[in-house]
Formats: structure tokens, C-alpha cells, sequence
């Protein structure tokens, strides 16, 4: 049931940070220049997580890739990480397929499928994610800790970084109970109504993670737009009463002081165009720990949201039928 894995997401993170001492990558010849992280969906997030932690403090830049191409720009100095929980994404086998012919450091995160048998066959670094689960988005705890931990075998980010995945851990774990409460009554809000999620830019995979878990869980629209960006357009859209939408603003104590004014702002000026307009300050001394927090939040949310809609969280009916389609073509 998709309750209990929501409710399992913190002794996922907590056994993903077992698991690190299992992984291993094999060595490469060229020094690392740039990664790129290759997934989809619910295997892809993690990525956008890991990137967003690491942007600032790395070495190297992290790029993600949502799409069957890859960058031109992608060589020997490259480590390409593909993701895929099931291992057989199209998109993600096929960049796998390019990385490996620009000679990448091609490493596999995946539970299997095409891209765990290529790894086996081409010997290829493979981390392997444990099985168990139909819904890729169940399992981003997984994906993050151990996408974390191939970084650091790259020396790209230091292993004493997994002890702000225990305070994180922690946190949910014992504040779970609350989370809940919270996320019953924004469900509430958000009934009958398009979610609209505005956050920090540091903060825009925990937008992105509600916004999927929105459309997949509870089958509904929702988008989401990050500030500073959304202060230069979206902003001017706000000209007239929309009462058919709920606004969620994202919020840390990690907030640019400009940011911080401009996220004031926004609230400030629209709060009387919507119906209803909650404010969230994400939880945790860290990055880390507050995209934690906003994780398990935000699945919660969806999975209520999906009891009040009358809809099945776990059934994906038109993705499956899509997938169909393209293995006819």
C-alpha cells in the first residue's frame, strides 16, 4: 500500500544509509570534469535532489538530464550516472547507450532490467537499489543516499555529509506524527482546487517532488515556478481572482536575504487572488535535512489529497498504456 511506503521513508533513508558500504565504483582512467545524472520521473528527482545540495560545495559541476539526448559537451571527463529504478527507461537506456559511445564514466543506479544487464555485460559500475516496489517514487530515499554516495567515491562531496542524512532521518522520524496532522489539513486546502507551488530556487526539487507526487498519487494538475525567476513574468499573471487555486509557498531558514523579501512580497500580493495560500517553513539545520522533511510532507499531502479525490495513489493506468504504445512503434 502506498501508505505504508510513505510511512517507511525514513528506515528507507536510514537503511539506504546502510547500504553505502556496499557500493563500489570501478576506476576510470580521466579525471572527472563534470557529471551528469541521467533519469526519469520518479527515478530522475533524486538527481535534481542531489544536484541541489551540491551545486555550491562541489568541485565539479552536476547537471541533470530528462530526455533520450545527451549533452555534445559530454566526453572521457565525464561521469554519466543513469538512473532508473526498474532499468528499463527508454530514456535512460538510450543516454546510457551515447554516454558509453563518447567514452564516459557510464556508473548504473538502478533495481535491474536492460541498464542492470548492460552494466554486468560491459562491466560497468553498478549500484544496485533494492527491489520491491512497482512505483519508482516510492523509492527516492533510496536514489539520494546512494546517488550521495557515489559522489563521494568520485571524491566529489565528503563522506561525513551522511551524518546530516542521520539528523534528517531523525527528524522525520520522530516528528512523523506532526507531519501528518500538517499534511491532513493542507489536503483540505487543496481539494478541488489546481495546486500552485512557489519556492526558493535552492528548494525547487521539493516543488517539483509535490508537484509529481500531485499528478501521480492524488491525479491532478498542479504546477509549480521558483523565485527569483517567477518575479520577472509569472508574477504578472496575478491580475485577477483566482479562486479555483491553492497557493503553497515553500520556506527555509536557508533563504537568500533577497530571496527572503521577494518571497514576502509574493505572498503579500496574492494572497487575496487565490483561495487559499499556505506557507510552509521546511524543518532542519541543513539543505539536507529541510528537503527531508518537505519529501515526507509532501507524500503525505498527496496521499490524502488522493483519499479526499477518491482516486487510487498507486495506479498509473495511462503511463503504462503510453509505454505500450511506444513498444508497438
Amino acid at each position: 500500500m502506498m501508505e505504508d511506503m510513505i510511512r517507511e521513508f525514513p528506515q528507507q533513508v536510514e537503511e539506504a544509509l546502510s547500504l553505502t558500504n556496499t557500493v563500489e565504483i570501478l576506476p576510470h582512467q580521466h579525471p572527472t570534469r563534470n557529471v551528469l545524472i541521467c533519469g526519469m520521473g520518479g527515478s530522475g528527482i533524486g538527481g535534481a535532489f542531489v544536484r541541489s545540495f551540491f551545486r555550491f560545495d562541489g568541485h565539479v559541476p552536476i547537471v541533470c538530464n530528462n530526455s533520450y539526448d545527451i549533452p555534445n559537451w559530454v566526453d572521457e571527463h565525464t561521469v554519466v550516472i543513469a538512473s532508473s529504478y526498474s532499468g528499463n527507461t527508454e530514456e535512460t537506456v538510450e543516454a546510457c547507450q551515447a554516454a558509453q559511445l563518447k567514452n564516459a564514466h557510464v556508473i548504473i543506479l538502478t533495481s535491474g532490467g536492460k541498464l542492470g544487464a548492460m552494466a554486468e555485460k560491459e562491466n560497468l559500475s553498478l549500484v544496485r537499489i533494492p527491489s520491491g516496489s512497482t512505483s519508482p517514487r516510492t523509492r527516492l530515499g533510496y536514489s539520494i543516499v546512494l546517488l550521495t554516495k557515489i559522489l563521494v567515491e568520485l571524491n566529489i562531496v565528503n563522506e561525513a555529509i551522511f551524518e546530516t542524512f542521520r539528523a534528517g532521518m531523525q527528524l522525520i522520524k520522530y516528528d512523523q506524527d506532526s507531519i501528518m496532522d500538517q499534511a491532513r489539513s493542507i489536503a483540505r486546502a487543496l481539494f478541488n482546487k489546481t495546486t500552485v507551488i512557489y519556492s526558493p530556487d535552492h528548494l525547487e526539487p521539493c516543488a517539483i517532488r509535490l508537484r509529481q507526487q500531485i499528478n501521480e498519487n492524488s491525479k491532478a494538475l498542479c504546477w509549480h515556478h521558483v523565485v527569483p525567476e517567477m518575479n520577472h513574468n509569472e508574477l504578472v499573471g496575478w491580475k485577477e481572482p483566482r479562486k479555483d487555486t491553492s497557493i503553497i509557498l515553500f520556506r527555509s531558514r536557508g533563504e537568500h536575504k533577497r530571496v527572503a523579501h521577494r518571497m514576502d512580497f509574493l505572498k503579500n500580493n496574492i494572497e487575496g487572488f487565490t483561495s487559499d495560500l499556505i506557507e510552509i517553513y521546511a524543518k532542519g539545520n541543513s539543505i539536507i535535512e529541510r528537503s527531508l522533511y518537505l519529501i515526507h510532507l509532501s507524500d503525505w499531502v498527496s496521499l490524502f489529497l488522493a483519499r479526499r479525490r477518491g482516486v487510487d495513489p498507486v495506479e498509473i493506468r495511462i503511463l503504462d498504456q503510453l509505454k505500450r504504445e511506444l513498444g508497438n512503434l
